[in-house]
């Protein structure tokens, strides 16, 4: 996860920030650079010392760092009523995620 977010949003190099779990992982420089970007902020609250590496991400954890790393909106809800076209994916998507 750390690598393809890192590698995908071209992320600079920064190891400013340690996280003390993280320092056998081969992707110990992309989770760095995610949390210099403000991507990810740890996995024990409220020290956030660790990245917890060895676990799987959940799709709450994915879409958290989704959301930070990418300039999202919040979409305005489509009134009730409202027929979407196949071809508008954007609208069917986005009536997707709404709910």
């Amino acid at each position: 996860m750390a690598a393809f977010l890192t590698r995908g949003l071209d992320l600079p190099d920064d190891h400013t920030t340690e996280f003390i779990d993280d320092e056998q992982s081969v992707f110990e420089g992309d989770i760095e650079r995610l949390a210099a970007a403000g991507i990810t902020r740890g996995c024990n609250p409220p020290a956030n010392t660790r990245f917890c590496p060895d676990q799987p991400v959940t799709r709450g954890e994915m879409a958290a760092f989704l959301t930070r790393a990418l300039p999202l909106t919040v979409p305005q809800a489509i009134p009730a009523g409202v027929r979407l076209e196949r071809t508008d994916t954007r609208a069917n998507g986005r009536g997707t995620v709404l709910t």
